[in-house]
């Protein structure tokens, strides 16, 4: 086993840690081995960053119109943006989303162009198992936002554990996911955070690929890779070490 698969299995007992003992841990795992103590260290520094920024976030305190999207309620928030579920009503129609809007601590030059890059991104894919772009611009406030269609279901591993599905099923959902990354590479997009907490399950068993805020086009007009975002426990070799 490579120090990297070595350090993503010590990742996962060394991230429930103190962070007072992770040290003393580290060097007594990480004993003659300097590489893989960088490995980890590596990897727990992300974890902490990715934490960070997700308890900076805050929530507006009462429901705030967007763009004829009325705020409902927050439902999640990470490191670069939070999503709210939101409606919106006109003549004889009611509409559901989730609206992500841009962290302000972020609202940079390299944040904005990545933003711009997911809205794009999401425009431009059109299947069954990846949400769809409902809307998209800038606030009032001028905090870049997108719409996405709203998915009520759960994580891929909760509904999995939750339905106690067999192997069969699990390979059905399976496929369903190959085959929206399979789309989305056709469209020369990468997605970069495949993870469980990415991927929502429906009522009907249906699957859907999210967040797309990390993907790389690999045709891009912009550069849109000088800051590597991804989620350790997740993230290929290639990805880590910088890549392509």
């Amino acid at each position: 086993m490579d120090n990297w698969s070595r350090a993503v299995e010590m990742f996962e007992e060394a991230v429930t840690l103190p962070r007072e003992e992770r040290d003393s841990w580290l060097h007594k795992v990480c004993a003659n081995d300097p590489s893989l103590f960088a490995e980890l260290q590596s990897l727990l520094a992300a974890a902490d960053a990715e934490q960070a920024a997700c308890s900076s976030q805050s929530y507006p305190i009462a429901p705030i119109q967007i763009s004829g999207w009325r705020i409902l309620r927050p439902l999640g928030s990470g490191g670069m943006a939070s999503v709210f579920l939101v409606e919106r009503t006109g003549a004889g129609f009611h509409q559901l989303g989730a609206l992500k809007l841009l962290a302000p601590h972020l609202a940079d030059t390299y944040f904005l162009e990545r933003f711009k890059a997911e809205r794009q991104i999401l425009a431009s894919l059109n299947h069954p198992n990846i949400t769809k772009l409902l809307d998209g611009g800038v606030s009032a406030q001028g905090a870049p936002f997108l719409v996405m269609e709203y998915v009520e279901g759960e994580h891929l591993d909760d509904f999995v554990t939750s339905h106690g599905l067999a192997a069969s099923e699990r390979l059905r959902l399976f496929i369903e996911i190959c085959n929206a990354v399979e789309a989305a590479h056709r469209s020369l997009i990468v997605h970069l955070d495949l993870k469980p907490s990415n991927i929502l399950v429906d009522a009907n068993g249906l699957t859907k690929l999210l967040d797309f805020g990390t993907a790389k086009l690999l045709q891009a007009a912009t550069d849109v890779t000088q800051v590597r975002s991804l989620t350790p426990r997740y993230a290929s070799p290639e990805q880590r070490a910088g890549q392509p």
